[in-house]
């Protein structure tokens, strides 16, 4: 019992006088240690923080030091024209109510400052692009004059939690608003050669390019291993999850002073379900989640070239959907046997309004219906059109979309095969003067219809002929019993 009640004293003077040694070198060096570290980290950037309180401690990492920083404002560097946001603050680059680095404690106590971890939580980053892609975020200032024997950043870990992002890029003409609730920088980040895990753990709130809203209110994860040598990255494996939706990244970058990528994104076997409910259209999504989904969508795309302040590469994308079906809940109609396939391409300027879509083998299929055809859309904001349409309708599958309340009954089939070209309003949106403006080429045959009016005594019936659209319309052969 002796024994172990001197064990016991002994581990408690221990434990006793290092709390004691640690808040003694605490109370010593806070204030030299934070002075000096927020003059060292001066001589890095190019417009000096302001810091609200700062504090050193041992006891948050031990055996590391951290230094910590409360409400820490960076000012964005005047590299740009800040008189093209007239109805923006561009005042700051960064605020945080909460960032701390730290240092080695053995090194330090040698008047070694050696920053080892950065942790950034709760705050705000804006990143502004004027027309001519001059940006106010390259704070950070290069070449030896900025580097310090007794100072040195030897990064292992870049956390960031809780911090909103804006970029206002007028030159692309891109606007990103995202939360970033987790990410993490996990590597020898300052070698030349090394391996970098990188995962984030946000949300995307919008993602405006050319006017065109790509993403809105969207979960994103990703989990990326890259082998970095200097400028060069390859990525190892990556994950991309786009709310359900999940897509592999493989390939390589450059990062000199524009980035030149050459990168494959592919999904396979992805959910056709959550992609309608997660369409750009926010109507349109929610038309289309009223119906039940199902098929099997492959994704690939091909991103190469140039990415800058002012440029954005190639993206070349290939996808098809097969044995797809929908369920309309309110007519209780199945559409089954969906096939077609497509490409996308950005075009020769690379972005929205040079964009292409092409689909073609387009096929649908619903009881004794069967539509195919193709089409062409050129510019996502302002939509110029090429519909090809060929179809063999029955009535009685199609007339229920329209208001048949005054047709007492009706049957019979239409073929069609028609070309149709113009512009429409948006990509998801036709108004009437679209359809009145459209060139219509083809025709339409009405094969043995008949139909009787509400409270009419009159019967149509053995409707025959053909209906030819060349901008104008003209009857063929029009044959009908009253």
């Amino acid at each position: 019992m002796r024994i172990l009640r001197n064990i016991l004293l002994i581990a408690s003077l221990s434990v006793t006088s290092l709390l004691a040694a640690i808040v003694i070198i605490s109370l010593v060096y806070e204030d030299k240690i934070a002075h000096y570290a927020i003059e060292e980290i001066n001589k890095y950037i190019r417009t000096p923080i302001e810091v609200r309180k700062i504090s050193f401690t041992l006891l948050r990492k031990f055996p590391d030091a951290t230094i910590r920083f409360r409400d820490i404002y960076i000012k964005s560097v005047p590299d740009f024209e800040q008189v093209q946001f007239s109805d923006i603050n561009t005042d700051t680059l960064l605020y945080a109510k909460d960032i701390s680095i730290q240092m080695n404690l053995i090194k330090l106590l040698k008047n070694q400052y050696i920053v080892k971890e950065v942790n950034i939580n709760d705050g705000i980053l804006n990143l502004f692009n004027d027309q001519n892609g001059s940006g106010n975020y390259k704070s950070w200032k290069t070449g030896k004059a900025v580097e310090s024997p007794s100072f040195r950043i030897e990064l292992q870990h870049v956390k960031v939690a809780e911090v909103y992002l804006q970029n206002y890029n007028l030159a692309k003409k891109i606007n990103l608003r995202a939360k970033i609730d987790k990410l993490t920088l996990q590597g020898d980040l300052t070698a030349k050669e090394y391996q970098l895990n990188f995962s984030f753990d946000g949300d995307i709130i919008n993602y405006i390019s050319n006017g065109f809203d790509y993403l809105s209110d969207k979960k994103v994860l990703v989990k990326s291993n890259i082998h970095v040598i200097e400028k060069n990255f390859q990525i190892l494996s990556s994950d991309l999850l786009i709310e359900r939706l999940r897509f592999n990244i493989e390939g390589i970058a450059k990062w000199d002073k524009k980035i030149m990528m050459d990168m494959v994104i592919s999904g396979n076997d992805l959910n056709i379900e959550t992609l309608i409910k997660h369409l750009p259209l926010k109507k349109m999504a929610t038309d289309l989640s009223r119906y039940r989904a199902s098929g099997i969508l492959n994704f690939e795309a091909h991103i190469s070239g140039l990415y800058s302040n002012k440029e954005m590469p190639e993206v070349e994308a290939d996808f098809s959907l097969n044995n797809g079906s929908i369920y309309n809940h309110r007519l209780g109609r199945n559409y089954e046997k969906i096939e077609l396939t497509g490409q996308f391409t950005n075009g020769t300027e690379h972005h929205a309004r040079t964009s292409e879509i092409n689909i073609w083998d387009v096929n649908v299929e619903s009881r004794n219906s069967r539509l195919g055809g193709a089409l062409k859309i050129k510019d996502l904001v302002q939509p110029d059109i090429n519909y090809q349409i060929k179809a063999n309708l029955d009535l009685e599958d199609i007339l229920p979309y329209f208001n048949t309340e005054k047709l007492e009954y009706y049957n019979g089939s239409l073929m069609i095969q028609m070309d149709i070209k113009g512009s429409q309003d948006s990509l998801f949106r036709i108004k009437k003067e679209n359809l009145l403006n459209w060139q219509y080429s083809g025709v339409v045959i009405p094969e043995n219809i008949q139909f009787k009016m509400v409270d009419n005594p009159l019967i149509f019936e053995e409707i025959n002929g053909s209906l030819i659209f060349k901008n104008y319309l003209y009857l063929n052969d029009l044959s009908l019993i009253i």
